[in-house]
């Protein structure tokens, strides 16, 4: 998916119509966002939320797409 000015909003791969591996997210200009892994089109592991300034926004993991374990949100 794109922005309208042409920069890269999302990206990741399908098989079969769903999610898997690696997808990334972007600000509209250009900076990281998210990192998250799927597995048969659910959120598996580590997932990390980046402010547009690069510092870590908020983390934590997911299993089978719902959140789980210790989850830390940061100002």
């Amino acid at each position: 998916l794109l922005y309208k000015n042409g920069k890269v909003e999302k990206e990741g791969s399908y098989d079969h119509g769903q999610q898997i591996g690696v997808w990334r997210s972007y600000y509209e200009d250009g900076a990281p966002e998210t990192e998250v892994k799927f597995a048969a089109g659910k959120i598996e592991g580590p997932w990390v939320r980046l402010y547009s300034n690069g510092g870590k926004a908020e983390e934590g993991a997911f299993a089978n797409n719902l959140k789980t374990g210790r989850w830390t949100l940061r100002d």
